[in-house]
């Protein structure tokens, strides 16, 4: 049988298709930045981190006279022909043909979400939406169940921080320049008055004016979810490709100033906590101008910083398709109440007037490991609160596999099943110790366990051919990763208000079948905890934890305000230390159900413990 690219996934008969296209350069495979102009080898990698097929690609003088050629608002067609046949040529080798079977075969029946994680920074100039399906000769970018999304591997979204009301939708529009406002403000407002958006503008917008309104919403505990930026591209004094903001009080009137995209990517960071979406209406904000720049993208650097989900434009943007793309985008997020992924698509296929490259420009800059579920809004209190996920650091990808050899070697009973662990740990040996690419960007700080809900159909591997060198030791990337499945009707594992794993999740293999059913957390009493465990709390809860501890409090009846701040405890245990406002006889319900919190729940947080989680009814 043929080889096949990276690994697709297919669950249920409902259930969505993923396809990993995971790239690292052959030669010099530590720095995704030592690209040279010349013919370039690529490993192709399973998710495991395991080589598959090594892929050649031009780097010629005619390959890039092609991609300049996108950058015209209407590319001629004989140039996505060439583009899209090199593409399908470059992946053939690793079986693309099976993938665009499996493509053609969904269409109608099932989404298909293909990442593209490269530790090569120039393979993001490619066009990866021009792919040609074999069968149909369509564009992979131009089919409406098709999302495709672009990972910078070893980063990790940074989970919440800050508490939302659970109908807060907050937006802030902030605009510079000569740009259509008015029209994006519009598209931004829901029609509906039950999906109203809370949105702020911010017009002739500077970076620090910026920068201080994300700072003082989440400060005043209302912060914006999602940050739209509407502006013009610019070129900056590096050499990249940055954005054209206000330049400040102080100068000319209309003045805008070139922003970086590192700079960009540090006014993210430091809201990336509060932010779940941000999107780019700007020309070339998902462009790093020149293959291999170490300068980035807009859009990538932005990633990079852990925010959940990018939205920007690789090439000129037209300012139609721009208006045409926040009112689809908008209606799908708050009208229909689609992720983030579905509304992408949608803007996708509004932008596509038969005329234009737009279609084509539209970049998602998110991450396997969010699964497919990606929402900017809060949720619901009693709605389960999906993980942030990240691969295991190199350590951990080894250690348990180790441990299970030695014990084959040491009992001796059952020696070929054990040694069977040991020899499936030997191509993650290889993956396991990767490091992050040297770019700023945030480390995985979690280290969970692959996500479960998982029905893997793993391809054979191919043979490895002669010459094709075993993953390199310092292989950047993110060994081990899998990918969410949705959920089904079918379950045996449950999931708490959290939606951490129960313990029959928690046991599951890769390869197996779980799916995730969200309950209510049982309130079934735990034993009381131990005051000195939670004496430390400094640091606020994670968002999931906060949920589960609010589920179980809920609001005090009879009217009244109060405040309430809980300690989850490193043995598992929530005692509430402090309730303004609150009778004796409240006191002592709020720490009885302060105690039915599942011990399971906290424990779960590990490091993250002890910490608090404050409250207030009105």
């Amino acid at each position: 049988m043929g080889s096949r690219l990276g690994i697709v996934r297919v669950a249920g008969v409902d259930e969505p298709i993923r396809i990993l296209l995971w790239f690292v350069r052959k030669d010099e495979s530590h720095d995704p930045f030592a690209f040279r102009f010349e013919r370039q080898l690529y490993n192709v990698l399973d998710e495991r981190g395991v080589v598959l097929r090594p892929s050649e690609l031009p780097w010629d003088a005619s390959l890039m006279h092609t991609l300049a050629a996108l950058r015209e608002p209407s590319p001629p067609q004989r140039v996505l022909d060439e583009l899209g046949a090199l593409l399908s040529e470059f992946l053939e080798p690793a079986g693309w043909a099976h993938h665009s079977k499996a493509i053609v075969a969904a269409k109608g029946a099932r989404t298909v979400y293909v990442t593209i994680r490269a530790a090569a920074a120039e393979l993001f100039a490619l066009p990866w939406e021009l792919l040609t399906i074999k069968e149909t000769q369509e564009r992979l970018g131009a089919l409406d169940h098709v999302v495709i999304r672009y990972e910078w591997p070893g980063t990790a979204t940074v989970p919440p921080r800050v508490t939302a009301p659970a109908a807060s939708r907050r937006v802030l529009l902030a605009w510079a320049g000569d740009v259509p406002a008015s029209e994006h403000e519009d598209a931004i407002r829901s029609r509906e008055p039950s999906r109203e958006v809370d949105l702020e503008v911010l017009p002739h917008a500077s970076y620090t004016r910026v920068a201080q309104a994300l700072a003082e919403a989440e400060g005043a505990g209302r912060p914006f979810q999602v940050l739209h930026l509407l502006c013009h591209g610019a070129v900056t004094e590096d050499g990249s490709y940055g954005l054209a903001l206000a330049a400040g009080e102080d100068a000319e009137p209309g003045a805008t100033l070139a922003i970086a995209p590192a700079s960009l990517q540090k006014l993210i960071s430091n809201n990336a906590g509060a932010l779940r979406l941000v999107v780019v209406a700007a020309c070339d904000s998902g462009s790093a101008r020149a293959p291999g720049s170490r300068a980035g993208s807009v859009a990538q650097r932005m990633h990079q910083a852990g925010v959940q989900a990018v939205v920007a434009s690789r090439y000129p943007l037209s300012t139609a398709g721009s208006v045409r793309m926040a009112r689809a985008l908008y209606r799908a997020l708050l009208e229909r109440e689609q992720t983030v992924e579905e509304a992408v698509i949608a803007a996708r296929v509004a932008v596509d007037d038969g005329a234009s490259f737009d279609w084509a420009s539209l970049q998602l800059y998110a991450r396997a490991s969010d699964g497919e579920g990606v929402s900017p809004w809060p949720p619901a209190v009693n709605d389960p609160v999906p993980t942030v996920t990240s691969s295991p650091p190199a350590a951990r990808a080894w250690v348990v596999p180790a441990i299970g050899l030695g014990l084959a070697l040491a009992v001796g009973v059952g020696i070929y099943g054990l040694s069977r662990l040991g020899a499936g740990a030997a191509g993650d040996d290889a993956a396991a110790s990767a490091a992050a690419p040297d770019h700023p960007s945030r480390t995985p700080e979690a280290s969970p366990e692959p996500a479960p809900g998982e029905t893997s159909s793993r391809p054979e591997q191919a043979p490895t051919d002669a010459g094709v060198d075993p993953p390199p030791n310092d292989l950047p990337g993110e060994p081990g990763e899998l990918a969410a499945v949705a959920p089904s009707s079918d379950s045996s594992a449950t999931h708490d208000a959290t939606g951490d794993a129960s313990p029959a999740e928690d046991d599951a293999q890769p390869g197996t079948s779980v799916t995730r059913k969200s309950s209510k957390t049982s309130r079934t009493s735990t034993p009381a905890t131990s005051e000195s465990s939670c004496a430390s709390a400094t640091r606020a809860c994670p968002e999931g934890l906060k949920q589960a501890i609010e589920a179980q409090l809920d609001a005090p009846t009879g009217g009244g305000s109060y405040s309430l701040r809980a300690h989850a405890c490193v043995d598992g245990g929530v005692t509430v230390k402090t309730c303004s406002g609150c009778s004796d006889a409240l006191l002592r319900e709020a720490k009885g159900r302060a105690r039915s919190v599942r011990a399971s729940v906290v424990k779960s947080k590990g490091k993250e413990l002890p910490c608090y989680a404050a409250f207030r009814w009105d």
